[in-house]
């Protein structure tokens, strides 16, 4: 499949807690700082950390599934310019996870991108090399 490259106008999204990362600055990815958990308490067997609300699922670029319950990070979404489509899911997090974690994709519309231009201007001089 072709990897059709993204133009610098096009910006990758990263969802994190404290400071953007390297490989976000040399890709000009665009931090979003996630909001608080809405709660640290997790279900009884959960072992995961309540950072678990930033296990979303990006189903195109302006669309995100978010657990219901979450409404600081449903807010965040939605001001970021996100539709955001909220499930009732927290009762999943007792299996290890949410919605990234527990979908695989099976097929794909559209065109491969690239968000590491770094990465592809390296690869590109390896090539000619």
């Amino acid at each position: 499949m072709s990897t059709e490259r993204v133009s610098r106008k096009e910006h990758g999204r990263l969802l994190g807690v404290t400071r953007q990362p390297a490989c976000a600055q040399e890709n000009d990815w665009k931090l979003i700082t996630a909001s608080q958990p809405s709660t640290m308490e997790m279900p009884p067997l959960s072992q995961c950390s309540p950072w678990l609300c930033m296990n979303v699922l990006s189903l195109s670029d302006k669309v995100i599934f978010c657990e219901e319950s979450e409404k600081g990070m449903i807010e965040l979404f939605n001001d970021q310019g996100f539709d955001t489509i909220t499930l009732p899911f927290r009762n999943v997090f007792e299996f290890g996870g949410s919605f990234h974690c527990v979908t695989t994709d099976i097929r794909r519309r559209g065109h491969m991108k690239s968000y590491f231009k770094a990465l592809d201007a390296a690869e590109a001089a390896t090539a000619k090399a």
